[in-house]
């Protein structure tokens, strides 16, 4: 390559931090998983790569290298090296990348059932799940009676079971004890590039113990209701998380009785929240929270709503300056049970103002599902909730999260 030529653009991808035996390194993730392979890369290849935005001569990228590690040269045949690794794993912005995008669109389209993507032998993974309530003490699914049909609101988390093990067992017993109705609206957080405010699907999602069936109807129905194509961002869900471990509690719960599912990603709130304004001023998001409403209160006891949410990403895996040591995740847990005090009360728009004060600066993922599912609910105080958290060893991130059941009046 030449010292004039532009460097090309990254693909969104996540970046996670990984210690290995020559030390820290990152890991180059891509939600939308074009490829089976992921790449590592060392400090000062992620140093070149905030470079690679279309836009970057090469011989610039050349400049900040020379700088930045005392005059150090930058070879551009390592930088070819580079592309080249970037461009056989589908990183880039580019016809080949599009290419490989559309095929997966298609074959996903064609897809009778979400397959699943966190897969794992069933009797290996209803050990982890009968793990979760163990670790708080509970009794297991199959020992849990129902007292009522109540259940209006589950604040769940969307950790993985490993870390969010007890606040699962918490949330998920109380939806054994207090929902005996026909169908669960899951409001998940899309942690992905989307184009709309909600992605739906009409498919079922997949788990080790069998299929739990999407509400068809009632999806056409949401659909419906909304001022956009709905479905325009329905190939999110085949590689987000935060539906499909909902999905897999629900069936491990309630093994052949589980309830059919709306499956439902949420779309973000950020844009707004980052510079200290009100989301429902958008007449998109406020049709969006009406439409979740109205399809709530029609469904009535038949209906609960689980939102799939974690609460704080905090640390230098989020992007933070510093790590997080004890006085940084206390006073992070401190500013949640605010958050808790308004969700438990059931009031949405006191829990989003909240954050439209502090901008997200703790990035909440879970905002829009938790607000939605606040919102399109009346319900009393909750029977039970729980604030909990993982950190990382080497606090270098952490992130928190929450169980509570909110009941019908």
């Amino acid at each position: 390559m030449n010292a004039s030529d532009i460097l090309p653009a990254l693909r969104y991808i996540e970046v996670v931090p990984v210690e290995t035996e020559a030390g820290r390194h990152f890991l180059l993730r891509d939600p939308k998983q074009l490829s089976d392979r992921m790449l590592t890369v060392s400090q000062a290849i992620l140093f070149c790569l905030q470079a690679f935005d279309g836009a970057t001569q090469a011989e610039t990228l050349r400049l900040m290298w020379r700088e930045a590690s005392q005059g150090q040269d930058l070879p551009l045949e390592h930088l070819a090296e580079l592309i080249e690794q970037l461009d056989e794993l589908y990183l880039l912005v580019n016809d080949r990348a599009l290419t490989r995008l559309n095929e997966l669109r298609g074959e996903f389209a064609e897809m009778s059932v979400r397959p699943m993507r966190l897969a794992a032998p069933a009797d290996e993974l209803r050990q982890v799940l009968d793990a979760c309530y163990a670790q708080a003490g509970l009794a297991l699914p199959g020992e849990i009676e129902t007292v009522d049909n109540r259940l209006g609101v589950l604040i769940a988390p969307h950790i993985d079971y490993m870390r969010g093990g007890p606040a699962y067992g918490l949330a998920y017993t109380q939806m054994k004890q207090h929902f005996s109705g026909e169908v669960v609206l899951v409001l998940g957080t899309n942690h992905q590039e989307h184009q709309t405010a909600l992605a739906l699907t009409k498919k079922g999602y997949l788990t080790p113990w069998g299929e739990v069936s999407a509400d068809v109807e009632l999806v056409e129905r949401l659909a419906a209701a909304l001022p956009f194509d709905a479905f325009t961002d329905e190939f999110c869900h085949r590689d987000e998380h935060s539906i499909e471990l909902a999905a897999y509690a629900l069936k491990h719960a309630f093994g052949d009785a589980c309830p059919k599912i709306v499956p439902v990603l949420c779309g973000s709130f950020e844009e707004f929240l980052q510079r200290g304004l009100d989301p429902l001023q958008d007449e998109t998001l406020r049709a969006v929270r009406q439409a979740l409403t109205e399809l709530a209160t029609a469904e009535g006891e038949r209906l609960a709503i689980i939102a799939s949410a974690d609460l704080a990403h905090i640390g230098l895996q989020f992007g933070d300056g510093k790590p997080v040591d004890q006085a940084v995740l206390d006073a992070c847990l401190d500013r949640d049970r605010l958050l808790l005090e308004a969700v438990t009360a059931g009031k949405a728009d006191e829990f989003l103002a909240r954050l439209v004060a502090e901008r997200n600066a703790r990035h909440v993922c879970g905002v829009a599902p938790i607000h939605y599912a606040l919102a399109a609910r009346e319900t009393g105080a909750a029977t039970e909730a729980s604030l909990n958290y993982w950190r990382a060893e080497d606090e270098s991130g952490a992130v928190t999260f929450a169980a509570a059941a909110l009941l019908r009046p």
